[in-house]
């Protein structure tokens, strides 16, 4: 894939977003995504809505025990 509208990501910054894409499942980054799409229209209930996804995922506590690995 060629992100040509896409600049400027470090190379730590890269190596994040790679290890974040491996540590979670697919299913995982799809409920991350359909929070990302209601929040382009960020109303009160969009927000709430998309807080209860994440909250119910608790994907960081997750991902930081890998970190510190």
């Amino acid at each position: 894939m060629h992100y040509p509208e896409k600049k400027g990501y470090s190379a730590r910054s890269l190596t994040y977003m790679c290890q974040f894409a491996r540590t979670f499942s697919v299913e995982v980054l799809q409920k991350m995504l359909s929070c990302d799409v209601k929040l382009k229209k960020p109303t009160i209930d969009n927000v709430q809505s998309a807080t209860r996804i994440l909250d119910n995922l608790q994907f960081y506590r997750k991902f930081l025990h890998k970190l510190k690995r």
